[in-house]
């Protein structure tokens, strides 16, 4: 017959109690991750906050697509298509800002 199994010597751990292996792995990703977001997020709302377009659904828009389409690839896509998903959307929706950035500047 199986003995049942025995506490610690010391207790088991109280509510209070983390685990520093566990506050170590959710704080520094945390720490790290939070701060550099403020930077694609103004991106996302069409970078230069002094400009009239700021905050224009195109830029939303652009944006959702491409977040959009960044999963739909990955997860229909066959091959080379699937593992270049990321970086193949990130560079498309690069150059359709670009050349939207480009004629704003032109017309101005």
């Amino acid at each position: 017959m199986a003995q049942p199994a025995t506490e610690p010597a010391d207790g088991p751990p109280g509510p209070g109690s983390v685990p520093l292996v566990a506050l170590v792995s959710g704080v520094v990703p945390a720490l790290t991750g939070v701060p550099p977001m403020a930077v694609p997020v103004a991106r996302a709302q069409g970078g230069d906050a002094t400009a009239a377009d700021f905050r224009a659904i195109k830029h939303l828009a652009s944006t959702g697509t491409t977040r959009a389409v960044i999963p739909l690839l990955q997860r229909f896509g066959r091959g080379f298509l699937k593992q270049v998903a990321l970086p193949l959307t990130l560079f498309f929706h690069h150059l359709g800002t670009r050349s939207r950035t480009a004629a704003a500047l032109k017309s101005s």
